[in-house]
């Protein structure tokens, strides 16, 4: 992602496809930010951002990195994500985590002539 991109999410409100979270988010909240954007449509997560888009940076981004990566398979499916990435925006680092979108209906599947789940 190019900074100028970066800095345009920056300037929108969050929602359906964008999500800004603090460094020191609950991983509980995290799981549930990320299947709420996976339900959504799919969308981005910006770590180590105010909720108004005021970057503030990430200390540690591998171990917040490996939070995201513990929250996405804390997800029910586990939710499959590309390796977030580090991204410095001048003196700050902050973590893109891109979402796909989950599944947009429950499966079905014929066993024995009968569908499912019935």
């Amino acid at each position: 992602m190019l900074i100028d991109e970066l800095k345009a999410l920056l300037k929108q409100t969050p929602g359906d496809a964008l999500a800004f979270a603090p460094e020191t988010i609950q991983p509980d909240r995290l799981a549930e930010t990320l299947a709420a954007l996976a339900n959504a449509a799919g969308g981005i997560l910006l770590i180590g951002v105010t909720g108004r888009g005021r970057p503030k940076g990430v200390a540690d981004p591998e171990k917040s990195l490996d939070q995201v990566i513990e929250a996405a398979f804390a997800c029910d499916p586990p939710l499959i994500i590309p390796l977030p990435q580090p991204i410095q925006l001048e003196d700050k680092t902050l973590l893109l985590v891109q979402v796909p979108a989950g599944l947009p209906h429950v499966l079905a599947a014929k066993i024995n002539g009968q569908q499912w789940p019935q």
